[in-house]
Formats: C-alpha cells, sequence, structure tokens
C-alpha cells in the first residue's frame, strides 16, 4: 500500500486517527502533510489510540513522520526518512507510551522528539545524519532508551526523571552525547565517544 498526499494543502487533515485502530504494513507513507493558515501542522497523526501498529514500511512526509499525541502505538521496523521536522514527534503520553524499535530514522529534522511524554521505550534504532539530535525531548520521563546506534547527527540523546539510558552507541554526534536533565537516570554500558 502506498499512501501519498493528494489534497489541496488548505483543506482536511493527510492521516489521522483518533481514538482507533490501526495497523499498516509494508507500505510507504509519503508526502504526507500541510501547515493550516493558522500555522498548525497536520502529518500522519495519531490520537489517543494504543492499539495502532507501523510496521515494515517508509516513512517520508513533509513535517512530521508521524505525530503521536497520548498514543501507546507500535513504531517497528520502518525506514523513516527525509520528514523535515522530525521522523517520530511524541506528545503527552501518560502511563504508557509507543514503543519504537528497530527502526531507521535517517535525515529528519530531529529524529525523534518527545514532549511531555512518559513510559516511552526507544529500542535497537538506528539514527543518522538528522541535523538535530537524534533523540530531543523536552520532558521525556520514564523512558527506556537502549541498544541504539547514534551516530552523525545534530545531536545525541536527551531525557530526563526516572529514565534508563543504557548500552547505546552515541558516535560523532555534533552535540552532546547524552543528556540529562532532573533525577534518578541510570545511564550505564553506553558508548559515548567523539561528540
Amino acid at each position: 500500500m502506498c499512501i501519498r498526499d493528494r489534497y489541496n494543502p488548505d483543506y482536511g487533515t493527510s492521516f489521522y486517527v483518533d481514538q482507533g485502530i490501526l495497523r499498516v504494513f509494508n507500505s510507504s507513507l509519503l508526502g504526507l502533510g500541510y501547515r493550516d493558515s493558522y500555522g498548525r501542522i497536520h502529518s500522519v497523526q495519531i490520537d489517543y489510540s494504543d492499539d495502532v501498529i507501523i510496521d515494515n514500511s517508509i516513512i517520508a512526509n513533509k513535517f512530521y513522520g508521524v505525530h503521536l499525541i497520548g498514543s501507546g502505538a507500535t513504531i517497528t521496523n520502518n525506514i523513516i526518512v527525509n520528514n523535515s521536522f522530525y521522523g517520530i514527534y511524541v506528545e503527552g503520553t501518560y502511563p504508557k507510551g509507543p514503543l519504537i524499535a528497530n527502526n531507521v530514522i535517517i535525515n529528519n529534522g530531529a529524529g525523534i522528539y518527545c514532549h511531555e511524554a512518559h513510559g516511552v521505550t526507544i529500542v535497537n534504532n538506528t539514527f543518522t545524519k538528522n541535523s538535530g539530535s537524534a533523540i530531543a525531548s523536552n520532558g521525556l520521563r520514564s523512558s527506556v532508551i537502549v541498544n541504539n546506534t547514534i551516530t552523525n547527527n545534530g545531536g545525541g540523546i536527551d531525557t530526563s526523571c526516572h529514565s534508563v539510558v543504557s548500552g547505546n552507541l552515541v558516535a560523532d554526534n555534533d552535540g552532546t552525547g547524552i543528556g540529562c536533565w532532573g533525577y534518578n537516570i541510570t545511564v550505564s554500558n553506553n558508548i559515548i565517544v567523539n561528540n
């Protein structure tokens, strides 16, 4: 399946799920997204839906690859590339956050951006050539960031309270390797070099 943006950019949401069930397998989500007359960005947006799986797909949209609001979605085995803002934007998750695993996240504005997000699991992903940080945050709490390969990005990992950052390779990024804000953060067995 291939979903492309074929709508006038002044009308409607490109791809939107609100409290529903979604399965996307072996697909391409390409060129979706627009900015409305109020300056708000619309792209692939999943709101308050935990029963969502996006797997083994190519995600290359205009602004955000995928925007998760209050969602415990499963985002696995994808290539997330050339999204001008964030490959994945995670916002307002509590208590269950999304599982983001085994993806290649390349050449986006930032790889993953988390805003007031809790319980996010980011594991076994490859981040490279993102102009911003691989994992950027403003309030990424109670989360697990494990066994990721993070090279040649604008920065490495940002996280905060009650999180685990372990077993990651963080190398050759322009900014901070691992930035921790807050308390009760476990950082262990990472390789951090030349950031």
